[in-house]
């Protein structure tokens, strides 16, 4: 009796929904997650969108969910309450008024849902995107009182822990921890620097947990790195033993052209020492940790921040990928059924022209896909993009790459073997100015694959001969 009952309520609100036109049940489709792996069977069951648009509601309508950013409680399937959603929209309106005046972008991943989102209104964010699972108590229990030393320096710590400084970015310092108590455990200590020119404020802490909530959800992959635990803006992380960049730019990546043009005299010559199949695997390996994020089943992931450095090898030998701070979760568009777009702004010279126009192009994962072809680049020279200038004159090289213009490709790489010039011509393909005709990665992937059975296929026909 209350199972039919209960069909024949779900029957009632399936006709309500087709009769208003609103889709009752709201799926969050991967792209293309059966090309990354042939022999997987693709996704059965999507995830479902953080909110649930219910047949109550049609695309004029505000509503009122997907809107407790700062709450303690999980994120509900379920719609919030109106006087809930104003509540937290009192406090949250202080926290974005201060956020606004210091990066304006980052207001497009708060404005969700609501008649204050403007153009992005109906844009919905999946059901895992804010699920942050923090382990405060167990990174208190690390002894880390120790002043702050130079770069490199080795510390012991109350006998505990012994710490290196490992590396440094821009915004954060990365420790190796390793902890004799528990089997010489080595693992990365990752946190905000700790002198900085610049406040730790709210963006900061959206961005490590973004870091944290990524890497937590691609836990299975062994494409990317494992993530043990989180809390504010630090993370503790698998250790590496070296990074990728110093395997494909031994000497730099930088030189000038009147300097790389007396070492090729009479061909090209690589500035590193990557045998062809080496960058082949190199560069597969690359395509496959950015497919399973463009691919991921829960929604697509952009990176946002492609550079061979991205990738470390572990003491095991594997190469994974990491960092995913400037990442973004695109968002649902249930009505046009399509992702919508984000708008960015990460001025760099090795950026997608996406990146560099602060919002004035739209952007999705095509912008990790143009920087793809930027790493196909390096591993082939073992020089950065735009080598010669980069460093010097990085404004006059992102006027360049936002007018079209890309780095200068020996022709001599097309003639010197088959693969090179397969790999030159997949190249181009990814640096296509307009992001809606850009190569998907999907397709990098499978080229790339071709491209190397074809090159084994040479090496076994030259054997023969």
């Amino acid at each position: 009796m209350i199972s039919a009952l209960i069909f024949l309520l779900q029957v009632l609100a399936a006709l309500d929904g087709t009769l208003r036109g609103v889709p009752e049940t709201i799926v969050f489709p991967s792209r293309n997650a059966q090309t990354l792996f042939p022999n997987q069977v693709g996704v059965a069951n999507p995830p479902f969108l953080a909110l649930q648009l219910s047949s109550k509601h049609s695309k004029e309508e505000s509503d009122y969910g997907s809107l407790t950013v700062g709450s303690s409680r999980k994120d509900s399937l379920e719609m919030n309450p109106e006087v809930d959603y104003y509540r937290h929209e009192m406090y949250r309106h202080q926290l974005l008024e201060a956020m606004n005046a210091s990066q304006p972008v980052l207001m497009e991943k708060y404005w969700h849902n609501d008649e204050l989102a403007g153009t992005k209104r109906h844009c919905y964010r999946n059901n895992w995107s804010r699920s942050v699972r923090p382990v405060c108590n167990s990174f208190h229990e690390i002894h880390m009182e120790l002043p702050y030393t130079q770069q490199g320096a080795s510390t012991n710590i109350h006998q505990e822990n012994n710490m290196l400084l490992r590396a440094n970015g821009s915004f954060f310092h990365v420790w190796l921890l390793l902890r004799p108590h528990f089997h010489n455990e080595i693992v990365a200590f990752k946190s905000f620097r700790y002198k900085n020119l610049f406040p730790i404020d709210a963006v900061d802490f959206y961005d490590a947990q973004r870091d944290a909530i990524i890497m937590e959800r691609l836990t299975s992959s062994d494409r990317i790195m494992n993530i043990y635990g989180y809390c504010g803006i630090t993370s503790i992380t698998e250790a590496a033993a070296t990074e990728l960049v110093d395997e494909v730019m031994p000497m730099g990546g930088f030189i000038s052209k009147e300097e790389l043009a007396k070492l090729e005299t009479e061909d090209v010559v690589p500035l590193n020492n990557l045998t062809l199949i080496e960058k082949l695997d190199v560069a597969i390996l690359m395509a496959e940790s950015l497919a399973e994020l463009h691919g991921h089943e829960g929604g697509v992931i952009a990176h946002g921040d492609v550079y061979p450095s991205q990738w470390l090898r572990t003491p095991g030998g594997k190469i994974k990928l990491n960092d995913f701070n400037t990442a973004e979760l695109l968002d649902w568009d249930p009505w046009n059924q399509r992702y919508c777009t984000v708008e960015r702004c990460h001025q760099n010279w090795n950026r997608a022209p996406e990146d560099l126009t602060c919002g004035k192009w739209p952007a999705n994962e095509g912008i990790d896909t143009y920087c793809m072809g930027n790493n196909i680049y390096t591993l082939l020279t073992g020089l950065w993009v735009f080598y010669w200038s980069a460093q010097d004159n990085e404004h006059a090289v992102m006027m360049m790459v936002l007018f079209g213009q890309r780095t200068y490709v020996n022709p001599r790489y097309r003639t010197s073997s088959l693969v090179e010039r397969k790999l030159v011509e997949l190249m181009e393909e990814t640096w296509v100015q307009n992001i809606d005709e850009r190569i998907s990665i999907f397709d990098i992937l499978r080229r790339l694959r071709e491209i190397k059975e074809l090159y084994i296929q040479e090496l076994r026909q030259s054997s023969v001969s």
